[in-house]
């Protein structure tokens, strides 16, 4: 598992591979809020209204994470691997780290379904995808609890950061965590009141005076 971290941050975490990550995710994030607030309509269907809020909820926890990992290495100097990265989510961070991999699991799940259901293949395999889709997810939680588990309980790994450099992370966190959720409220009374405004225009050209 190290040796595959040593090649993904060594991409992830060069100029090249930080700016296609940001950018990915930007475009990403900014199409969706640009098509959720554009709707005449927000009469849309369930699996469209999961894919939408978590969505626009992942980042609430990515943040988290992210912060937690490659922002304690850029300000502490820690070593973020994945002895680090258990130690630190075992068990605090147990129940977000399952919300944020079932947010991404399901986010990105809905959407290959809208890519792939008129495929014929994809079709007759259904059962297969429905398998699969349950099944991966479900080893992967078990194994970062087995892992989490022996690494807080069966080794003597410590603390790499300060009681001061954990309350400033912690404090960053909470900026963040309050931030984005003004963010999330700013966008969704931006949609209302472009919703409000369209409803009015139309009774005006309806009945105009």
């Amino acid at each position: 598992m190290e040796e595959v971290r040593s090649w993904r941050i060594a991409i992830t975490r060069s100029a090249p591979g930080t700016a296609i990550l940001l950018t990915a995710f930007l475009v990403h994030f900014v199409l969706g809020i640009v098509v959720f607030i554009r709707r005449r309509s927000l009469k849309i269907s369930p699996h469209e209204w999961v894919q939408l809020g978590f969505g626009l909820l992942i980042p609430l926890l990515l943040l988290r994470h992210v912060t937690a990992t490659r922002g304690a290495h850029t300000y502490a100097g820690v070593d973020d691997n994945y002895f680090y990265a258990l130690w630190a989510m075992w068990p605090a961070e147990v129940w977000r780290q399952a919300a944020l991999m079932t947010l991404v699991w399901v986010h990105g799940l809905i959407g290959l379904r809208h890519w792939l259901e008129f495929k014929p293949w994809y079709r007759r395999l259904k059962w297969l995808w429905v398998v699969l889709a349950t099944l991966i997810p479900t080893l992967a939680f078990a194994g970062f609890s087995s892992a989490g588990r022996a690494i807080r309980y069966e080794t003597d790994f410590q603390a790499p950061m300060t009681s001061e450099q954990f309350d400033f992370l912690h404090g960053v966190l909470a900026y963040e965590f309050y931030g984005y959720l003004g963010l999330l409220v700013l966008i969704v009374a931006v949609r209302l009141g472009l919703g409000w405004r369209r409803r009015f225009d139309d009774r005006l050209r309806q009945h105009p005076s």
